[in-house]
């Protein structure tokens, strides 16, 4: 208990009074109600994400193998199966969470029959989406067929601001980036879907009014969740979605990111 304590001392002076400040503002406005974020709402139609490619991606390197034929979390090989994956269970202890579609901003930061939440989080960072999309881009059809089934599920189990795959912006950006990275691979960044546009639209909704609060972590959730925000944006506005350039959500104390290509 004695030592727990000064954990905490030193992370509070780590962080400093400008942090600190900043993570009690986040938090008193989720609890008194004027932090944005607990208003949200998006309304997303599901169906078809990513089309078929027009002509055959030329890579150098080999395609991501990894989801193929098996569920890969961590880096590593968990088991054999090409099923969609559970997204309310965690890949560490199998143990599934309770009441999976609670507003995020309820769920608990620890639960110790769950584990560690990046025991769940893993399967929704979408790296599976880069395997798929590197598949689909040379030519095979079943990983195009299965990149839109899989994030229909997605879906479908995570409404917007639903759930523990919601609750954290960094994890939110990750989903972004990757999305991103998937879109350019398979050639329709540049005339991407509707439904995938407000797919990550919703998830910049997400990011934007707890920024702040991210920074004030003073590690890699500020960079990674800026940069969500930006590539996001701009990627918006590339599909003519001027929501992108003039930020798609206000952060709680009035500061936002400019989004501009």
């Amino acid at each position: 208990m004695r030592s727990n304590f000064f954990v905490k001392v030193k992370t509070a002076v780590a962080l400093g009074i400008v942090n600190i400040g900043r993570i009690l503002w986040y938090r008193l406005g989720l609890v008194v109600g004027f932090n944005p974020v607990k208003g949200l709402e998006a309304s997303i139609e599901k169906g078809v994400f990513f089309r078929e490619p027009l002509s055959k991606y030329e890579a150098e390197l080999e395609a991501n193998e990894q989801w193929l034929n098996k569920q890969t979390y961590f880096g590593r090989q968990f088991n054999d199966s090409s099923e969609v994956p559970n997204w309310h269970q965690s890949c560490l202890t199998g143990v599934t969470v309770k009441q999976p579609l609670r507003p995020w901003w309820e769920i608990a930061d620890f639960d110790d029959e769950l584990g560690d939440i990046k025991g769940v989080w893993e399967a929704s960072r979408f790296d599976w989406v880069l395997s798929f999309a590197q598949q689909a881009a040379l030519g095979d059809k079943e990983s195009l067929i299965k990149l839109n089934d899989w994030l229909n599920d997605w879906l479908k189990n995570n409404p917007p601001y639903l759930g523990v795959n919601w609750k954290c912006g960094q994890e939110a950006s990750i989903r972004v980036m990757h999305l991103a990275m998937a879109s350019f691979i398979m050639g329709q960044h540049k005339c991407t879907t509707k439904i995938l546009l407000g797919f990550v639209k919703a998830h910049l909704k997400r990011i934007a009014p707890t920024i702040s609060y991210a920074i004030a972590q003073d590690n890699n959730h500020g960079t990674s969740e800026a940069a969500a925000l930006f590539i996001g944006g701009s990627w918006l506005v590339e599909n003519g979605d001027k929501d992108g350039k003039n930020g798609v959500g206000r952060e709680e104390n009035g500061w936002k990111i400019e989004l501009i290509t």
